[in-house]
């Protein structure tokens, strides 16, 4: 199950800043698999140490899998990437 980015408070300014609905939905869906894919909250990704790279590292670790997931499948029913850890 992905967690509602709305219901953190790290989250809640950004999310009321996004006008169509659309945009909301979709940033919230991928802000929702990045963090079940590393599994983590939004505020936790906050406290990462960012001087030592920890964000960009998850980053670039979750499009890797986003793109070893891509050759491998397409879309499931609902249009949504499947994120799977190797």
């Amino acid at each position: 199950m992905l967690l509602q980015p709305k219901q953190y408070n790290s989250c809640t300014l950004w999310l009321e800043s996004i006008k169509t609905k659309g945009t909301k939905n979709a940033y919230s869906l991928h802000i929702s698999l990045f963090c079940k894919f590393h599994k983590v909250n939004p505020d936790q990704l906050l406290n990462l140490n960012n001087s030592e790279g920890q964000l960009k590292t998850l980053i670039l670790n979750y499009i890797i899998n986003l793109k070893k997931i891509g050759k491998h499948s397409r879309q499931t029913k609902e249009g949504r990437i499947i994120c799977k850890q190797y």
